[in-house]
């Protein structure tokens, strides 16, 4: 019984991510070598992959190491010896469980955060949003990256009412997260955030506690320039699995809906298309 749900955790994320990629499950199966039907069948949980198969589908989907590792551990494999070596392990423990519970938000939108709000893992409410509104990902150290694509101007900026309060917001948490220390990879993602039109304003605005009682709430625009969908945005955060000595913080970010407007736009998110 144990082995049912990290298959079915595996096909929904290779879906998952194929989408958030905006690639086709024929053009991906005919990348990986494979029949578009048994991708199908893969993303549905009606058939396994060899882990030849498997690693094709990374290699085509160019995934992070930290991800090739869940799905090579998901299909029940051993992880590859170099990932062991090379200290890319350091990401986050059973992350199976973790992206199987990510399911039960649903419908509302959640997803696991690094400590440079990289996104580990989302749940497939995040990723149709991102389709829908045609949200282009900033990558940050190899990942999609939270804190540039709310930035970023044909990003998350464009639908996002408050979107330089919530920038501040998450500037606040990096800056804070360790008593006060800086974050390793603080400075490069504040460098590139000033890159962005409009950030400089953002960067020296007021990031003091008192500021954030605002930035609790996500306002999405409407597209018909109705009521805005409002969000009201819960974090828990917790330690990964410590690695030669090291551990990291993560945050499992998640949107409860408050008003009808955003009810109505999560339920729209709750039918798939298939492929």
């Amino acid at each position: 019984m144990g082995a049912r749900p990290k298959q079915g955790v595996l096909g929904a994320l290779i879906r998952q991510w194929r989408r958030q990629r905006r690639v086709s499950q024929v053009a991906l199966a005919e990348e990986a070598g494979i029949s578009a039907r048994h991708l199908s069948f893969i993303e549905c949980n009606k058939s396994s992959a060899s882990r030849e198969v498997l690693e094709r589908l990374i290699s085509s989907l160019q995934l992070a190491p930290v991800q090739a590792e869940l799905l090579i551990s998901l299909a029940g494999y051993s992880p590859p010896l170099q990932s062991k070596l090379n200290g890319e392990r350091d990401e986050v423990g059973d992350a199976w469980q973790l992206s199987y519970s990510l399911a039960f938000y649903e419908p509302m939108p959640a997803m696991i955060m690094d400590g440079s709000t990289n996104v580990i893992l989302a749940n497939k409410v995040v990723a149709s949003l991102c389709e829908r509104f045609n949200v282009v990902p900033v990558q940050f150290q190899g990942k999609d990256n939270v804190l540039l694509t709310l930035a970023s101007p044909s990003g998350l900026r464009q639908h996002i009412l408050n979107w330089q309060e919530i920038v501040q917001f998450l500037l606040w948490i990096l800056r804070h997260q360790k008593d006060g220390s800086i974050h390793p990879h603080l400075e490069r993602l504040e460098w590139e955030l000033a890159q962005m039109p409009g950030l400089r304003e953002v960067l020296r605005g007021d990031l003091s506690p008192r500021s954030l009682a605002g930035c609790l709430w996500v306002e999405v625009a409407a597209e018909d320039g109705a009521q805005p969908a409002v969000f009201a945005h819960t974090s828990t955060s917790f330690s990964g699995r410590e690695f030669k000595g090291r551990s990291q913080r993560y945050r499992v970010e998640s949107f409860l809906p408050v008003n009808p407007a955003a009810k109505k736009l999560t339920d729209a998110m709750k039918g798939c298309p298939a492929s």
